[in-house]
């Protein structure tokens, strides 16, 4: 790399090639005797080995100019050579739009600077850039139901297998939310409340079962705030809803975005500065484009693992996706300050624990049985042959 500058640096100072000629040939031939006994010099001071590495990488330095960029896993012709190449630019350009690059663009980028590996099929990104994936179905899919697994079904997942309870697509398109639930404290469940129930009647098995004839089952009660303005807005879409997704975990489905930050634009905007506004503005215009792969959020809810979650039990309409009740429970707010009642709503689940045993409810009764020879001996006694030989 000397000798290259070397020469150029002679030849724009007047330096007449033949002149150039005999002073390499006199000068070059001293100084690459002096550099050979220095070298051996060197070598035996050092050791061999250690003489070999860096004398090699330097004369690897010597022919090619960006052998820094090769050792470094670089692409010379972006780092080094001309400044005004045309790959160096288009890098360049990509570099200052990055925001706005496709997936596919994004990671050619980050091939050039060398920053993505390639590990066999898969790759390991040097950044956290998200990458926008198209939504799957309303929820995952569920092989089995959860309380009529037989013994060649796919094994149970449990938390301590897989916490998040998510398929490996619903994992790539990061759309799941695990909650470990904790039964012990109700509010301490993220966007849901927990509430441990000692009795959930259970289906009658025929309209005119008494409350003495179904069972009564231990469970929860999932509640949340909610708004009814959904439901106003398009009465064919099931906004909330949930099924008992695994034997020990639940799978609830809410819309991701605030209705009123989303629809009541003025009056949520009204306190902020027009900057801030447009920022808001900005936020809704994108969220409504991309609404398609926005719109729900999915609740993946881990109950213990000892626990035997169903809503066949308790709810005539689960079906074999163990569909969870739903109930709407409009809730009136007064306070002596508030003008005037404030009215909200709460959405709430229900389902029910089959690991604990279900019990019947009041009183035990008396059930007249009669075996069939009993049966028999009363139509003898009444006249009635018991049976024609």
């Amino acid at each position: 790399m000397a000798g290259n500058v070397a020469t150029n640096f002679l030849l724009t100072s007047g330096v007449t090639k033949t002149e150039l000629g005999a002073i390499q040939s006199s000068v070059g031939i001293i100084a690459t005797m002096l550099g050979v006994a220095a070298g051996g010099a060197i070598a035996v001071s050092i050791g061999t080995n250690r003489a070999l590495w860096i004398f090699g990488g330097l004369q690897a330095f010597k022919k090619d100019q960006f052998g820094t960029a090769k050792l470094c896993s670089r692409k010379p012709d972006i780092y080094g050579g001309d400044t005004k190449s045309k790959r160096r630019q288009q890098v360049r350009d990509k570099l200052k739009q990055w925001k706005k690059l496709s997936a596919r663009e994004y990671n050619s980028l980050l091939k050039d600077l060398g920053l993505l590996v390639n590990v066999g099929h898969s790759s390991t990104i040097s950044t956290t850039k998200p990458v926008k994936t198209q939504e799957t179905n309303i929820f995952p899919p569920q092989s089995t139901p959860a309380n009529t697994r037989s013994t060649s079904a796919a094994p149970k997942i449990s938390s301590s297998e897989n916490p998040s309870i998510a398929t490996k697509q619903e994992t790539m398109n990061n759309k799941i939310q695990p909650i470990t639930v904790d039964i012990t404290r109700p509010e301490n469940n993220r966007e849901v409340y927990v509430f441990p129930v000692k009795e959930l009647g259970g289906t009658k098995q025929s309209p005119s079962d008494a409350d003495t004839d179904i069972d009564y089952y231990e469970g929860y009660i999932i509640a949340f705030p909610m708004d009814i303005r959904y439901y106003l807005d398009n009465e064919a879409v099931e906004y909330y809803s949930g099924r008992v997704f695994t034997s020990d975990s639940l799978m609830l489905r809410f819309p991701a975005f605030d209705y009123s930050l989303l629809h009541d634009r003025d009056p949520v905007n009204a306190p902020f500065a027009a900057s801030v506004q447009d920022d808001l503005d900005d936020a809704r215009h994108t969220y409504d484009q991309e609404s398609q792969a926005r719109e729900w959020k999915h609740l993946s809810l881990q109950f213990p693992s000892d626990h035997s979650l169903s809503s066949k039990v308790i709810h005539d309409g689960a079906g074999e996706d163990e569909e969870l009740e739903f109930a709407i429970v409009p809730v009136q707010t007064t306070h002596p300050k508030l003008p005037t009642p404030i009215q909200n709503y709460c959405g709430v689940f229900k389902v029910a624990r089959t690991d604990v045993k279900a019990r019947k409810k009041g009183k035990v009764q008396k059930k007249d049985l009669k075996s069939k020879g009993a049966t028999l001996l009363a139509g003898l006694a009444t006249g009635t042959k018991g049976m024609s030989i």
